[in-house]
């Protein structure tokens, strides 16, 4: 580290466990204390798990390619491993840990606004954290029974050994409980009321009114929102189909002072009773399609328009319903380059014309692939495009009548790519600068 811990440390060295991943960190104030630090290790280690240390595996830092080192492992009988250089897959375990702990060092520095002085001290908390959640795993289950009048702890009773003790470090279960009988923890079946049905109406005063009273009322404004909009009609079932049934949610939404603001209820579809492979991803709710939010803050930011986040009720904007089949099957790339993005251009055309921002010259469609521009300017249907439906081919008329215009960009220009392809440093800083994009480097080191 650049900066110095409060004891004078620069350095940390992490020694990890491979079968249980716990680790243990040791600050350093010299690379050279690195085998006396590991000689403590291996006293301290072998001496807590009666077990004995056989294999070490690091990379090839000078500090354990050392004859000193070497030659504490051969008299020790430890099978020092080295791995190849420049290789640190070879040693992930200990690459991996100590990038989290860097990490998570990191983030507490910056979450607490604490000086680079402390990294030692957040080095040391994040492996107590990670060893603790290794730790977990031996946690034994007990059923709380009360609180201990000596000490700030709970009182647990342990089931394996009978007894009572008191301890802090507890996680609460409060929908279980040990049924003593099946000898085995169960689940509780609670039945929660939730926020959706509080019934007060006015907690101020104590007045009360039936929630479903509300409800109705609610009912009956939200399904005349939804007629008047013309968002759906009733019609019979169609053969071999099968109905998604749907119910109300309801909410109520508070004022910061928590009175009530106001009752809101919303028909949804039961999504869960769709059938994956029939009507899995058939959407029910139509909602404002992404690209319409994204082209009206385009146009805000240039004009300088204020934006506001509006509560619309009953919005039903741009929904799309999914047909019964694809009509539309590309078998080239080519077509699969035509067939959206001229759909695209002449959908966003549209849309800025009833936004009241008419185009009057082409839209022009930058593609690297030539076919594709044949087949926009080549009106006739031949082999190659035949099964394209014919109701795709309006394209064509609005090549003709120049509302877009497909031109050819050679694929070392196309910085469409850098969205969409694996690139090489290079390329992908040459198509950075193409489109504009400037690295902002923030500092972070311990």
């Amino acid at each position: 580290m650049k900066t110095s811990s409060m004891n004078g440390s620069k350095y940390f060295v992490l020694f990890i466990d491979d079968l249980t991943r716990m680790c243990w960190v040791y600050f350093l104030k010299s690379k050279l204390n690195v085998l006396s630090t590991f000689k403590d290790f291996k006293i301290f280690a072998e001496n807590q798990s009666d077990c004995k240390l056989k294999v070490l595996r690091t990379d090839n830092g000078g500090e354990y390619v050392s004859n000193e080192f070497n030659d504490f492992c051969r008299d020790s009988g430890i099978l020092h491993q080295l791995t190849v250089p420049r290789t640190p897959q070879q040693n992930g375990v200990c690459e991996r840990r100590n990038q989290t702990v860097l990490e998570m060092a990191r983030c507490m520095l910056f979450e607490k606004h604490l000086p680079k002085l402390f990294w030692a001290e957040a080095v040391a908390t994040a492996v107590y954290l990670l060893n603790r959640s290794k730790l977990d795993e031996r946690a034994w289950r007990g059923i709380f029974v009360g609180y201990s009048s000596q000490s700030k702890g709970y009182r647990i009773y342990n089931l394996e050994s009978k007894m009572i003790v008191v301890s802090r470090d507890v996680i609460f279960y409060e929908d279980s409980y040990w049924n003593w009988e099946k000898n085995d923890v169960q689940k509780h079946e609670l039945r929660l009321i939730p926020e959706e049905l509080v019934i007060s109406k006015d907690a101020a005063n104590g007045e009360t009114s039936d929630w479903f009273d509300v409800a109705g009322t609610t009912d009956a404004d939200e399904i005349s929102a939804i007629e008047k909009s013309g968002t759906w009609f009733l019609t019979n079932l169609p053969s071999g189909k099968h109905a998604i049934g749907v119910k109300w949610v309801y909410r109520t939404k508070f004022n910061p002072d928590g009175t009530i603001f106001k009752h809101k209820v919303r028909l949804v579809v039961k999504g869960y009773a769709q059938i994956g492979g029939v009507d899995y991803d058939d959407s029910f709710a139509p909602v404002a399609r992404l690209d319409t939010i994204r082209l009206l803050i385009v146009i805000a930011s240039q004009l300088g328009w204020n934006v506001f986040h509006l509560d619309v009720k009953s919005a039903f904007l741009n929904g799309e319903l999914e047909e019964d089949k694809q009509q539309v099957v590309a078998q080239s790339t080519a077509e699969a380059e035509y067939i959206p993005a001229a759909n695209q251009a002449i959908w966003l055309r549209n849309l800025l014309s009833d936004l009241g921002f008419k185009q009057e010259s082409a839209t022009v469609l930058l593609c690297d692939n030539k076919s594709a521009i044949v087949i926009a300017e080549n009106h006739v249907q031949h082999g190659r495009t035949k099964h394209i439906n014919v109701k795709f081919h309006a394209i064509h008329e609005a090549e003709k009548n120049s509302m877009i215009k497909m031109e050819f960009c050679s694929s070392e220009m196309q910085v469409a790519d850098l969205m969409t392809k694996a690139l090489s440093r290079n390329r992908m800083l040459f198509l950075k600068h193409e489109l504009g994009i400037t690295n902002i480097n923030l500092k972070v080191e311990c």
